[in-house]
């Protein structure tokens, strides 16, 4: 299919884990949560609309990578975004470890600026190659930007992205406040500036997830992740990624199926943005 053709929203896996920070075997995220899809009803009504009636989504396979020189992965990852951005497809990523952001971060600057960024992770990114990458590259509007699920036994994971400046929701806020309450703050903060979509399969806790390349314990429920997702009002999206998923790490398929829940709703939540902008009724769960 050439770029453009109809696409609304293509969904590309990224097979990468040379930057796991913990464990490895991200790289074989895409295929587990592609398998995982076949049992999700992507027919039913999610967000009180049906995804493939408001925005064509189409599988656009893997990205092409250079194993052993992440440098080049990087620039091919950014090079095939940039064809879905100059066509006006969201691009939905699935991963692969979490450094793909810097890359899709990249491509997204090209079109709109800095980003917005909206990232549930269980780890604070402040040390993460990542996103001091990203950082250093001026890529995030941290005024604008909200990180949730924080925690840890080191103040360092506690503090997230704090000491940059970007609103921090720690697991233990995020569990006071309740999904409608954390949805209520991703809302005050981001507003409807071009936004970056992040969801580390970590952020939700191991009993739940435990197929991921960095565990963290006293996270989130499955529930409690995949409710919160439902209750966002929808962000102005122009990039979208579902990271840190690791099937060698994955007992019974648990974090594969989630994971594959976790897409649903997010199609749902560009759906819905795009039912916003043409005016029509917002109805979110």
């Amino acid at each position: 299919m050439e770029f453009g053709d109809g696409a609304d929203v293509m969904i590309l896996g990224v097979p990468v884990d040379g930057m796991a920070g913990y464990r490895g075997g991200a790289r074989f995220g895409p295929d587990a949560v592609r398998s995982a899809s076949a049992y999700v009803d992507y027919e039913g009504r999610v967000r009180n609309l049906v995804v493939g009636d408001t925005v064509t989504v189409v599988d656009g396979g893997d990205v092409e990578i250079t194993p052993g020189n992440h440098a080049q992965t990087l620039e091919l990852i950014e090079k095939h975004i940039d064809q879905l951005h100059r066509a006006g497809i969201l691009p939905v990523l699935i991963g692969g470890d979490h450094s793909l952001a810097v890359a899709e971060l990249r491509s997204a600057v090209k079109q709109y600026g800095p980003m917005s960024l909206v990232q549930f992770a269980a780890h604070g990114r402040a040390e993460s190659p990542a996103t001091v990458r990203a950082l250093g590259e001026g890529l995030i509007d941290l005024r604008t930007s909200v990180q949730i699920g924080v925690r840890g036994t080191g103040a360092a994971n506690d503090e997230g992205g704090r000491d940059f400046g970007m609103r921090t929701v720690t697991t233990d806020e995020a569990l006071a406040l309740g999904p409608a309450g954390v949805a209520r703050v991703i809302a005050s903060v981001v507003g409807d500036r071009p936004a970056a979509l992040s969801f580390g399969i970590d952020f939700v806790d191991p009993a739940f997830a435990p197929g991921t390349s960095a565990p963290e314990v006293g996270g989130p429920s499955s529930a409690f992740a995949l409710a919160t997702l439902r209750r966002m009002r929808p962000p102005n999206l122009k990039t979208v990624s579902l990271v840190e998923m690791s099937p060698p790490y994955d007992h019974a398929d648990i974090t594969a199926h989630l994971c594959a829940a976790v897409l649903l709703e997010m199609l749902g939540l560009t759906a819905d943005g795009k039912r916003c902008r043409i005016g029509e009724p917002v109805e979110a769960g």
